[in-house]
């Protein structure tokens, strides 16, 4: 049998549907999956398997395009619309003008106040002559007239707007105020209870009927926002349709193309596709419901009301319904009667054969392979909890640390959280290390700066000294040394105790000099060599000097730089990349998820109970954390609620918890608990695995196929 199955997203990520296909290709069938391109599978066709090929059809550039052409209709529409008002508008104001005279009372007020001037004007012809250009008709007097007479009309313009500035703008701008107080004084609870009526009736899915314009229209605070905010909402609106207009229009081609003998729909946005399909080679239609699409809780409510549409349209022309759990089908069935046949396929994975642990999550994530991991693996969404989850990391034991394994649209939000928590523990670390080195180290750090100066002071080196000493009483004189020791100051107290006897003519014939006077200027040799010796400590006595007074200086400078090596010692542990409480890393290949989730200790669905969607769900990790022997952290919800409790493989968070709920009860966790509930998890997945379900999609997909 050759079969057709629909899937709104590029169908090789899909879990369910690559899992149920795979089944049906091992069972005979030949299956093609027809999906759309998306950013990361830009491809038009994947082959997958033998018989199973993904084809992947194009529409942005269509839907796009069709969103646009519609957006730029409708602003030319609302430009002649607003048009057409503006001029309705100045008729109005022109009716009531005629109608009160308004202009005409303004002007018989004013030719009243000008008339005198008017008056002697028109007597005089200043005017006509002024705008005939006869100005030599014009006398000083009337030139006079004219000047004086416009000056008095614009001191009474001036004077007019200063009366209306001094004493009737702040009476009015009083008024107004006044009035605006007792308005807010209304409207500003009035505004706050329209917001929470607005998100409890989107949380609670109530619809406000008649009153949802008035609550709108108050909460975005006037009318001009509130047309803004529904035009926003229209363009969202267009370019939803736009997109599963082309889709659909794609999918159904295409299938249309490859004539299979029965038609698969995964999700609601395929299901008009199918129908369409099926109506026209009449050929069976199964549909596989992952989820409550009418509940969803990140669905905005006009994509919402339109999954709910394409239900009760085309849900009594489905010829087999199949959905993930019993909490599911109930609620479908309740709702939409005319559902002609439920089977339930869980989301259950094939029973996989363990290797031992090479650790490779804990090398993915940079941990030490003896940290416990608090594991979440999936897509980023909103409203899964995983927050809370990050946002519990700091709470959890040392040896703990949540890792995020998988992609989405969240991503951002929580590398931001991350990174915020990251810069609070690396200033906390900072701030301890530096208390404990003023608390623990200080005498250290003062001995070391010791240690340092002294090994940089010219006196650190005694037997350097006493061998230069000894090298001027061993060396032969020259006569730079014997003019140095005449430079000597005489009266200089020498170390040694000797005194200067110039009248040793010893050295006369090593330096043959020739005259008396030179002879009469040389020393004994033991004399020179004391002034030579004493030239030297004077000059090592001052460079200690001013060595003393330039090592109190640095030591401040070297006991802040042996503080600054102790902190580059700590890096590893100071700065935000060492931070190792929380770890995002990329998705893992499906085929090989169970290697990567062993090495988590215990798996986390932290879904809130926001929406019957969440009541109601039991995703492909109730049985991917147990098919690893990894036990689940789980929300309160039924279908987890059961599964956990009935085969001991994990724990129940209380409803809504915070992060320090989340983190106690991982505490109280011991080994052995932990040790037990993984071989629950063993026990459970032995016996509730895909295999199971696998049976009753190839039952309920030859049957109906039969039965066409």
């Amino acid at each position: 049998m050759r079969i057709v199955a629909m899937v709104p997203n590029s169908g090789a990520r899909d879990v369910r549907v690559v899992k149920e296909a795979r089944t049906l290709v091992e069972a005979g069938h030949s299956v093609d999956v027809i999906g759309i391109r998306e950013p990361n599978h830009t491809s038009i066709a994947a082959i997958l398997q033998e018989k199973l090929i993904v084809h992947r059809i194009s529409w942005q550039t269509a839907a796009f395009q069709r969103t646009t052409v519609i957006l730029l209709l409708g602003t030319f529409f609302m430009s002649i619309l607003g048009l057409f008002f503006l001029f309705q508008f100045f008729q109005l104001a022109g009716f009531l003008n005629a109608q009160l005279g308004i202009t005409h009372n303004l002007a018989t007020m004013w030719r009243g106040i000008i008339s005198p001037v008017q008056s002697f004007w028109a007597d005089n012809d200043l005017l006509s002559n002024l705008y005939l250009g006869h100005v030599d008709k014009i006398s000083w007097i009337g030139g006079l007239t004219l000047f004086f007479g416009f000056l008095f009309s614009f001191a009474i313009v001036l004077a007019s707007l200063w009366l209306f500035w001094r004493y009737l703008w702040p009476v009015l701008f009083k008024a107004a105020r006044k009035l605006w107080s007792a308005l807010n004084f209304f409207f500003t609870p009035a505004k706050n209870f329209s917001n929470f009526a607005l998100n409890y009736a989107d949380d609670e899915k109530v619809n406000l009927g008649s009153s949802q314009f008035l609550f709108e229209m108050v909460a975005n605070e006037g009318m001009l926002s509130f047309v803004a905010n529904q035009l926003r909402k229209f363009a969202s609106l267009i370019h939803y349709r736009s997109v599963h207009l082309k889709q659909t229009k794609g999918m159904t081609e295409l299938a249309l193309e490859l004539k299979p003998d029965l038609i698969y729909c995964h999700e609601v946005q395929t299901l008009k596709a199918g129908v369409a399909v099926k109506n026209k080679l009449g050929i069976p239609l199964i549909y596989d419901a992952h989820e409550m699409y009418d509940e969803l809780v990140q669905g905005a409510p006009h994509i919402l009301k339109r999954y709910k549409i394409l239900h009760e349209k085309y849900l009594s022309q489905v010829d087999a319904f199949v959905t993930v759990n019993e909490t599911i089908a109930d609620i479908y069935n309740t709702v939409y009667p005319d559902i002609k046949e439920t089977v339930i396929i869980k989301n259950a994975t094939p029973h996989a054969t363990l290797r031992p642990y090479d650790g490779r999550l804990h090398d993915a994530a940079k941990l030490p392979y003896g940290r416990k991991i608090l594991l979440y693996q999936g897509g980023y969404a909103p409203s899964r909890g995983i927050e809370g989850l990050v946002k519990a990391a700091p709470y959890l034991p040392d040896d703990w640390s949540v890792v995020l394994m998988g992609w989405g649209r969240l991503q951002e939000d929580l590398e931001t959280l991350i990174a915020e928590q990251a810069e609070e523990w690396s200033q906390k670390n900072i701030d301890n290390l530096i208390d404990e080195l003023k608390r623990k180290s200080r005498d250290k750090i003062t001995s070391e700066a010791r240690d340092i100066l002294l090994s940089l002071s010219p006196a650190g080196d005694t037997e350097e000294l006493e061998k230069n000493i000894r090298a001027i009483y061993n060396k032969d004189l020259s006569r730079d040394d014997l003019l140095s020791a005449q430079e000597e100051n005489i009266s200089h107290q020498l170390l040694l105790g000797t005194s200067p006897q110039w009248s040793d003519r010893s050295l006369t014939k090593q330096f043959e000099f020739d005259n008396d006077d030179s002879e009469n200027t040389l020393t004994n040799s033991l004399s020179v060599r004391n002034r030579l010796v004493q030239r030297y400590i004077n000059k090592v006595t001052n460079t200690l000097t001013r060595w003393d007074k330039a090592g109190s200086d640095l030591r401040s400078e070297i006991e802040i730089g042996i503080l600054k090596k102790i902190l580059l010692e700590n890096i590893p542990r100071l700065e935000p990349e060492g931070y190792d409480k929380v770890r995002m890393i990329p998705p893992a290949v499906q085929e090989q998820l169970p290697l990567w989730s062993q090495g988590a200790t215990l798996g986390a669905i932290p879904y809130p109970n926001d929406g019957l969607n969440h009541w109601a769900c039991s995703p492909n990790k109730l049985w991917e954390y147990p098919n690893a022997n990894v036990p689940i952290l789980a929300s309160p919800v039924p279908e987890l609620y059961k599964t956990v409790n009935e085969h001991g493989i994990g724990w129940i968070l209380p409803p809504d918890p915070s992060a320090q709920q989340i983190a106690m009860i991982i505490q109280d966790l011991s080994d052995e608990q932990l040790a037990h509930a993984k071989e629950n998890c063993k026990a459970f997945i032995a016996k509730d695995n895909w295999s199971v379900y696998a049976e009753r999609l190839i039952d309920v997909v030859e049957r109906v196929g039969k039965a066409a």
